[in-house]
């Protein structure tokens, strides 16, 4: 039995459901004090979801680092199969050094056609911004791109730079950047 658009606010119900027949998950992990030990956890449920569609992954305001948020980017090379991705990850302790895993993992998703993630409130950099570029350009079918970006120690010169990092994608329809 495929379980579609289930809805999950505790990670170890997550981690005890039959996580290979999900196909549509929200995670709503916000406010629960996600650390870098819980992401093993959460990671090794994630990758056992090899059906999943859609995923929405809602980690505002934890304590999720760069070990976390470079173990969500090893997983997220399994995902074969993702169209949708939502990941909020603002208001954490992650830095340059977390966000290159992400990249390299978000590359290897070459079917995802809606993006959004949300860094608001970290402390990323320019220099974790290098791999965005090379990123976006694998995922050649996204046609929904959202990115927030704020408040993580950019300079006005890092901004203007930020919207270049995004190649021109023949699909992409809605683009949204958003850095204060």
């Amino acid at each position: 039995m495929i379980l579609q658009n289930k809805k999950y606010s505790n990670l170890k119900d997550f981690s005890n459901s039959r996580l290979s027949q999900h196909t549509q998950l929200l995670l709503d992990f916000k406010w629960n004090k996600v650390d870098e030990g819980d992401a093993e956890l959460l990671t090794s449920s994630l990758k056992e979801c090899e059906n999943l569609l859609n995923l929405t992954l809602q980690l505002r305001y934890n304590k999720f680092g760069d070990q976390g948020i470079s173990e969500l980017g090893q997983t997220l090379k399994n995902f074969k199969v993702l169209t949708k991705l939502i990941l909020n990850l603002s208001l954490n302790k992650i830095t340059a050094n977390g966000t290159q895993s992400l990249w390299e993992g978000l590359k290897m998703i070459k079917n995802l056609h809606n993006l959004t993630i949300d860094l608001k409130w970290n402390k990323i950099g320019q220099n974790g911004l290098m791999g965005l570029k090379k990123a976006f350009k694998s995922c050649v079918n996204l046609s929904s791109l959202e990115l927030q970006l704020s408040k993580n120690n950019l300079s006005v010169n890092e901004m203007i730079k930020i919207t270049r990092l995004i190649p021109k994608l023949n699909k992409l329809v809605l683009k949204q950047i958003t850095i204060e």
